[in-house]
This record gives C-alpha cells, structure tokens and sequence, in this order.
C-alpha cells in the first residue's frame, strides 16, 4: 500500500485538532458579576439590587482558543516560517506526547433573574452550544508524515504511532439557582441537560513501525479502537440534518456546584466542582476495533490524496471488526480554588486553581481587575498551565445598570503572532508558543435602584459633641479623640489605660499606675518597708511578727512564742502549769497555789518536809521513757527507788500520778502511749511491795501543754509525769 500525504492538508488536519482546544473558562471574568460569569461560575453573583434580570436575547456570545502543546509547536510553528517540514527533527518515544484538552462555547441563550433581594437569590436559564475535546498525539505521527519510511531503515520503534483523540459537539439546556446561605456563605448550582451532536473517540496505544532494511516497505502495526456517533464522519461532507437527526438519540446530564465565603468585605474564598456530567450515545454509533499490520511501499510527501479521504476512512479502513451499539463518554470536569481580593475602590485582584478530573496538568491563573473610568474595566490575566500552555490575556469590559460587554483574549501575545504568521504571511519563526484566543459578549439588564430610606435627623445621645452615626459610645459621653467613648480605666486606679503603663493592676501615679515597687510581695511598699526583703504585716510596716507579740522576727528570740520585750520576746515559763512562772516558782515542776510560791499542798494536812519535796521533785525530773515507747531508761531507777523509800517510809502516804504525752500523733494513739507508761510507773511500784491501793494513776494523754509544741525541745517538756503526795482520801 502507498499513502500521499500534502503538506497542506497536515497543517489543516492539526489546526482542526486545535480548534477543539477552545477555553472555555474565561478566567478574566471571574467575579466580574457580569451574566456570562454567573451562568458560568452558578455560584456567583451576577444582578446587583438595581437589576430585576439580564439576558444576551440571543445575540452573539462566544470564546475561542487555539492552543498546542509539546513537540507540535516546533513542527508548526517550523512550517510557517519554512514549509520545509522534511529539516524537522523530533525526538521517538511514548513519552513525548503533543496534548490538546480544553472547550469551546458558544452561548445561544443566557438569562438571569433575581429572586430576591434579602438572600440575594438568583434564577439561571441558559443554553449553550459546545464542544469538548482531547488530543494527545505521540512524535512519531510527526516522524511519520515529514521524514517517510527511508529515514528509518532496518528500525522497530514501539509506540511510534500511539495517540487519543476524543471530540465531543453537544448541546446544553438548563437552569441554575444561587442564594445566600448564612450572613457570610453563598452558594449555587446548575443542572443541564445534553443533547449530543457528534462524537469522535480513537484510541491506539499499541503501534510498532517496522522498516526493511533497504527502506523500500513498511509495516505499521495498529491496536486500539475508533468510536464514533455519526455516520457522516464517514462521508466527505457534513450536513445539518445529519447532525440534527443525531442528536435527537444522545442525551446526557451535566452538573456544577459551588460555595463562596465572605472572610471580611475585601477577601472572598470560592470552591467548586464544575462540568460533572456525561453523555450516551445512541446504539447507532459505530464501534471499530483495530488490530492489523499494514504494509506500505513509501511515503510521498509532495502529493495530496489526502484531499479525497476522510481521516476517519484512512484509519478504520484498517478495522478487523466493527459493530454497532451505545456507548458513554464523560465531559471534561474540574475542580476549582478561587479567592477575590479588593486592594483598592478600583483595583481587585483574583487568584484561580483549576484542576481537570481527567488530567495531570492543572491551571494556575492571576487576574487584575483595573477600573479606569465609572463603567469602563480593563482586565489583565497571566495563566501559567502545567502542560505548558501558558497564557497572558487582556480584556475590556464595558458594564452599566442596563447594558454590558465584553471583548478580549486570554491569549492576546500568541494570538497577534498567529495573526501575524497567517494574515500577514510573515515567513519568520514564531518566537512564542502556537495559539489564538478571542472572547465576546453583549447582555442587557432591566430594572430599578429602591429608594433610598428618608434618614433620621443627626442625634447625640450622650450629648458629647459627636454624632451618634460617628460615635462608638452613642449612650456615654466621651472625648472626640477616643471616638466618643470614655477612656477606659480597668483596674480603677484613677489613670486613664491610655496613661498606664500597668493598666490590669493597680498602681500609683507616680509610677505611671504601675504598683510601687514591694520586693517581698507583703503589700507594704519598700519605701515604706522597715523589712523590705522579707514578708510581713502591714501594722507592722512590713516586718514578719510569727507569733503576734509586737516585737518583730529579727529582734524576737522565741518568734514563735509571744513574750514581752523585757523578756526578749520569749514568754515567762510556768513549767507545772500552776499560774506561778517559773522565775518565781519555788516547785517549778510540781502545781501548787500561789499562796504556797507555786509548791503543792498536800491533801488531808500532809505538809511534806524538805526532804520529801526533794525526793518528789527528783522523782517528777528523773522520770524519763524511751521515744514513743513506755520503756524506762536507766537513769529513772534511782529517782523511782527513792519514791519507794519515802512510801515504805510513811505508810499513810499515798501518791497520785498523771501522765502527760505531747500532741505529735492522733489523740487515741497518745491516751493508749500515756496509759501503757502508768502501768510501767505501777508496775515498778508494786513490784517494790507499794500496795495498789496506795497508787492512783491518771493516763491523761496529749492535753494540758505546758508549752507550745513546734520544737522537740517543747515537745519534751509536755512529755511529763505530775504526782502528789496524801493521805486519807483525796
């Protein structure tokens, strides 16, 4: 088999592809609030108070964008400058891909209504004629069509001819609503219903080109499958009642939806999901399956049989079978990121992420909204596409309370280059990337401005000079230079905040309403802290005074006891607890009246002798147990023989003992201590022949302190034993 190819023709086979590459975003327009970025983006808004509907009544609205990316723009930006397509050099291989994927529209009827003016609620009709493509084609269909077969002599390259080529024309029909949500969130849809015009899909992902050695044929192995949804693709011509007849059996659903919200006046956030929808195509369609090598003797680049051919024909020529019957295809969704900025009364910036469900690349679009006169913007944008299709556009859009339009391209530096090269024949190499792009669109709206509410007269509530519509503090009298408000003075101490520097804490003036400086943090300021760096009271200026007595810490030797001053602060002792104080108690260890100097008397007349007191009172000192224990130590013996001496003495005398414990443990644990050591006390008494009527025991316990019991010396003192002696009954 032998196929001639015209330089011409592959130009305009590309070009074709190209034009499917129509963007449909208009990214410029986002926020815009015209009708065509309302029916668009269904979650903006697009009628103000001031405008009851808008519509275009039919009358032109459309964009168009040609775009190529990859190896491609070298091949054709080449040939423009050359028509010498055979220099060209490109790189084999799968992974060098030329991709085309983007949407023409072409608005046939577009119309807004407000529903409301409290929830700024907005109804959409719409229908828009549009076309959904995506290419992607390997380097070798390049190699292929520019070079022939003798270039590659004795070689086998798989994938050489591998590509994806799927064309949507359909037609969508529908409505859309968008309303306020809460106070700061918005949101709205669409949903559209399709009618589907045309639709072409190749696939081929496994070729292999094969040459012989002398170049004279070549086999190119071809797998993968051709869908198509008319039956005039496989004619020379296209006629309208073909197209129409066909679309009447596809029908499909499409959906978009978004949210926006108001962070403050001046910065909106939007997010949405747009284009989600598919179409069916009718059981008509023709389904080719392709799995064949043909063998060609050469290639011919100087002719043009192309021109008789469909390109359809030329591929599924190749079929091994082919069938027919329904089948889907999914419109070209995306997801989309926005956020709106207003920098200035006529400068807003706005920032776009949109991301194609199908695709790897993604957009990433910055727009300047610049308003240079009352009803006149001028529009900037700057596209930088993943894929490589980057973009610098421009745009003006005219825009009143009745009438709005828009013209401009998104692709204005490559399309006068294009414009340049075909218009004007200009035989130099394109310096840009291949592309062209141009927007239009005309819309009226219809409706009143509401009156205005009569406005009150000018008051001032608090009387303060300020009117109450510039007045923070309408209902409290203040100064101009707070606002009408009162300066504020949080912790009371009579310094405005604005003056303090402490304006939580108390403080003084002289200190800028800060406290004065109290270094030992008792409320007493050091300038008049006799004890600055240590805590105290401050009816004592400051100093510490533990135990009350008047004389401070630092000159008190028993600062925990009260005392008087002649005594240093240390109390006078009364060891035995009779009232009488140690210095003037002639029995300072044994209770006795004042009357007898503190000794005791003894019951029933007994009057002990010198003697005796002494036998006693060695008796009540000598006495010692172990530490919580009711152990005698060594040394009581002989104070206890004594005592037993005194008894075998005298028969008639009797003795009554009390123990005494101090308060280092719970009461019951302490009568239990004070009783175990009457029994030893007893014990040893009885066991010495002193009959147990003689003796009479009290295990009082922790009670009765003679002294305070902070320290163990004090805690040694209240461990004590008292006893007396009489005679008869007590």
């Amino acid at each position: 088999m032998s196929m001639k190819f015209n330089s011409k023709y592959i130009i305009a086979f590309l070009l074709m592809l190209s034009s499917y590459a129509a963007n449909a975003q208009r990214y410029s327009l986002y926020y815009s609030k015209t009708l065509h970025d309302g029916i668009q983006n269904p979650h903006h808004r697009s009628l103000d108070d001031c405008r009851a509907f808008a519509s275009n009544f039919f009358l032109p609205s459309f964009n168009l964008d040609l775009s190529v990316s990859g190896d491609a723009n070298g091949f054709i930006k080449s040939f423009l400058a050359s028509e010498n397509l055979s220099l060209l050099k490109f790189q084999n291989g799968t992974k060098y891909t030329n991709r085309i994927a983007n949407q023409f529209n072409y608005n046939i009827f577009l119309m807004k209504i407000n529903m409301g003016k409290k929830r700024a609620a907005e109804l959409s009709i719409y229908s828009q004629l549009k076309t959904q493509t995506s290419i992607s084609v390997n380097n070798g269909v390049f190699n292929f069509l520019t070079k022939g077969n003798n270039t590659f002599k004795g070689q086998t390259i798989e994938g050489f001819l591998d590509m994806g080529v799927s064309a949507n024309i359909y037609n969508e029909t529908g409505f859309g609503f968008r309303r306020q949500i809460y106070k700061n969130l918005s949101g709205g849809f669409k949903l559209g219903y399709l009618t589907g015009i045309a639709n072409l899909g190749v696939d081929i992902n496994g070729s292999k080109f094969t040459t012989s050695a002398t170049g004279d044929t070549l086999d190119i192995y071809i797998k993968g499958n051709v869908n198509a949804s008319i039956d005039a693709l496989n004619k020379d011509n296209l006629t309208t009642d073909s197209l129409i007849a066909n679309a009447r059996l596809n029908k499909g659903y499409v959906f978009s939806g978004g949210i926006q919200y108001e962070v403050d006046p001046t910065f909106t956030m939007g997010l949405a999901l747009l284009d989600i929808g598919q179409i069916t195509w009718n059981d008509k369609s023709i389904l080719y399956k392709l799995d064949k090598t043909i063998r060609f003797t050469g290639i011919d680049i100087a002719a043009d049989s192309l021109a008789q051919d469909s390109i359809l024909n030329n591929i599924t020529s190749y079929a091994i079978d082919s069938a027919k019957g329904p089948y889907t295809t999914n419109l070209l969704a995306r997801f989309e990121i926005t956020g709106n900025m207003k920098l200035a009364n006529w400068l807003y910036a706005t920032v776009i992420y949109s991301k194609p469900f199908a695709y790897d690349f993604f957009d990433l679009t910055i727009v300047t909204d610049i308003r240079v006169a009352k009803r006149l913007n001028i529009i900037t944008s700057g596209t930088f596409n993943s894929d490589g299709n980057n973009a610098i556009g421009a745009q003006l859009l005219f825009r009143s309370k009745v009438f709005e339009m828009y013209v401009g391209s998104e692709r204005i530096l490559n399309s006068l280059q294009l414009y340049n090269q075909l218009i004007k024949d200009n035989t130099n190499k394109p310096r840009l990337g291949l592309g062209a792009d141009i927007n239009f669109g005309i819309a009226f709206g219809f409706g009143r401005c509401p009156k205005p509410p009569a406005l009150p007269e000018p008051m001032d509530s608090d009387g303060d000079g300020i009117l109450d519509a510039l007045d923070n503090c309408p209902y409290v009298s203040g100064p101009k230079e707070n606002r009408g408000c009162p300066f504020d003075d949080i912790d009371g101490d009579g310094i405005f905040d604005k003056d303090d520097s402490c304006p939580s804490i108390k403080g003084v003036l002289a200190f800028n309403g800060c406290p004065a400086p109290d270094a030992d943090k008792d409320g007493v300021p050091d300038a008049e802290d006799l004890c600055p760096n240590d805590a105290g009271t401050i009816l004592a200026k400051g100093c510490p005074d533990a135990d009350g007595d008047g004389i401070y810490d630092q000159n008190d030797s028993c600062k925990y006891l009260a005392g008087p001053i002649e005594n240093f602060g240390c109390p006078y002792l009364d060891f035995d607890g009779d009232g009488v104080l140690d210095k003037d108690d002639k029995c300072p260890n044994v209770a006795g009246p004042i009357s007898n100097s503190g000794c005791p008397l003894a019951p029933q007349g007994v009057v002990l002798t010198e003697e005796e007191r002494i036998i006693m009172a060695n008796f009540l000192n000598g006495l010692n147990f172990e530490s919580e224990k009711a152990e005698l130590d060594t040394a009581s013996f002989a104070a206890l023989d004594k005592l037993v001496d005194l008894l075998n003495a005298k028969p008639s005398y009797k003795i009554s003992i009390s123990v005494y414990t101090d308060n280092g443990r719970k009461p019951a644990l302490s009568k239990k201590i004070a009783a175990s050591r009457s029994e030893v006390i007893k014990k040893y008494l009885t066991d010495k022949s002193i009959a147990i009527e003689r003796i009479k025991l009290s295990p009082v316990g922790g009670e009765n302190f003679i002294v305070g019991n902070k320290t163990p010396e004090d805690r040694a003192k209240n461990n004590r034993v008292e006893a007396y002696i009489y005679e008869g009954l007590e």
